[in-house]
């Protein structure tokens, strides 16, 4: 009888019929185990007790354990694939934005200098400053800029309507400063009326553009005799 039930271990270990020693797995596995006969029988009615209470649960709810667990498993390593991929996201935002907002701050302290000092010139205080209630919102960044922005040429548009003399004249001279200076885009300046005894600079050139019902229509404009015209006055004005 004790042949055939160390047999049958040998079979349930997986062990050959000649093997003596036992596996180290298995020797693990058995150092759990209690060490006399009367606590092994009773960790046996404890598993099988604990085992009857299991008999309602079939085969599909285990099936579906199995594969909740497995699911859990991939989305757990999918989610660290995501913080992963998050983290240097978040690196890259950060080292462009380093890129960009930097020469923004500097640009935005030499717009700030000029705008303090044109509003010093009209006897105000006033800065220029970049703000934004989240750091994220690149959209509100955004600012108008003139003397330091290149282009071609501007045009001030009744910029002096609804100021009283003395701003409008303040106003004026620095418009005429900034739009004098060598390195700035040319400037047209349109309004209607002006003040008296404004400060003109040589740099300036003045138009003044007539209408009325007198006026010629533009369909009967002779452009080569207005160019014969204007080199006649340019030559008699020379020769004096």
């Amino acid at each position: 009888m004790c042949e055939g039930l160390l047999k049958k271990a040998k079979d349930v270990c997986n062990m050959g019929q000649g093997d003596v020693a036992v596996p180290e797995h298995l020797h693990a596995a058995f150092s759990q185990l209690p060490g006399t006969l009367d606590e092994i029988d009773a960790h046996l009615n404890e598993e099988r007790s604990r085992a009857e209470c299991f008999t309602g649960v079939s085969a599909a709810v285990v099936e579906e354990y199995s594969k909740r667990t497995r699911e859990i498993e991939d989305l757990t390593q999918e989610l660290e694939e995501k913080k992963r991929n998050l983290d240097a996201y978040r690196q890259s935002i950060s080292q462009a934005k380093e890129t960009w907002l930097n020469p923004l701050k500097q640009l935005i302290e030499q717009i700030n200098e000029k705008f303090s000092d044109f509003f010093r010139s009209m006897q105000c205080a006033g800065e220029v400053d970049l703000h934004s209630e989240n750091e994220e919102e690149y959209d509100k960044y955004g600012i108008r800029i003139r003397e330091l922005n290149r282009c071609p040429f501007r045009v001030v548009d009744e910029i002096n309507q609804g100021m009283d003399p003395v701003n409008e004249r303040r106003v004026f001279d620095i418009v005429v400063r900034t739009a004098c200076k060598g390195t700035t885009s040319q400037y047209f300046f349109i309004t209607p009326k002006v003040l008296q005894n404004l400060t003109y600079a040589d740099e300036m050139t003045v138009h003044c553009v007539h209408n009325g019902l007198q006026m010629l229509p533009p369909s009967k404009w002779n452009l080569k005799s207005f160019i014969r015209r204007s080199q006649r006055k340019l030559k008699h004005a020379a020769d004096q």
